[in-house]
């Protein structure tokens, strides 16, 4: 049966009773680690060279990442306490010790899928800017309007293979994005609705100067996480 947002957020509010100290610190240590190896980075390639720069691309990219496996164990920590388990802040790096290949496939692939759609549109949008091509520029900013909106839907298809890896890392990449494109069949606008309920709450926590994320960030998580059961049939 499918739940509406309001009885899938009041679930995640349950469950994440006694629990958000956890989910906090696991946050601020993603958070962290990622903004001590950024301003390592920084000065690691402090350098003005173009080999520096393309260096510290690709360390960024491989940074970034290694940060995805650590955000697919704060995913785990959710799922976790979602079903009434044991969460443990050693979650965190769950995908490192199961198939982190998994995750790392489906980053680049999902990435790539997105940057395919709005591709074709930016680069006729900067041919037709280059060549003073009005009717050309024209096209391309209707061709990357269509993709973004064809990246999204697609996103939005995709969006369950972190957890499908989670309940079943054995799995390999491309059956968990089928699975996941079979799962969200009929249920992409329930997501996207679930998505933009929060927008009035990431609003507020820009009064906070963002640190009211840390707060809204488990809540968000969990909210996703129960509509993923909701999915599944488990709720």
């Amino acid at each position: 049966m499918k739940k509406s947002s309001t009885e899938l957020k009041d679930m995640a509010k349950e469950r994440l009773t006694g629990h958000y100290g956890l989910l906090i610190g696991a946050l601020c240590l993603i958070s962290g680690t990622s903004l001590i190896v950024s301003l390592l980075l920084e000065v690691a390639f402090a350098g003005n060279s173009i080999f520096t720069f393309v260096l510290y691309l690709i360390c960024t990219v491989i940074v970034s990442l290694l940060l995805t496996i650590f955000t697919t164990g704060y995913i785990k920590m959710l799922l976790n306490i979602s079903r009434g388990q044991n969460a443990l802040l050693g979650d965190l790096a769950y995908g490192f010790s199961h198939q982190p290949d998994r995750v790392i496939l489906l980053v680049i692939l999902t990435e790539l899928i997105a940057a395919a759609c709005v591709l074709p549109g930016i680069l006729l949008l900067i041919f037709g800017v280059l060549a003073n091509f009005l009717p050309v520029t024209v096209i391309g900013i209707l061709v990357l309007l269509g993709g973004c909106i064809l990246a999204f839907c697609l996103l939005l298809s995709y969006s369950q293979v972190y957890c499908l890896y989670l309940d079943a890392p054995e799995k390999g990449v491309i059956q968990l994005m089928r699975e996941s494109r079979h799962l969200m069949k009929g249920h992409k606008i329930r997501l996207f609705y679930l998505g933009i309920s929060f927008l009035g709450l990431i609003l507020l926590s820009a009064l906070t100067c963002f640190l009211g994320m840390f707060w809204l960030m488990p809540y968000m998580g969990m909210t996703s996480i129960q509509f993923y059961r909701n999915l599944l049939g488990e709720i």
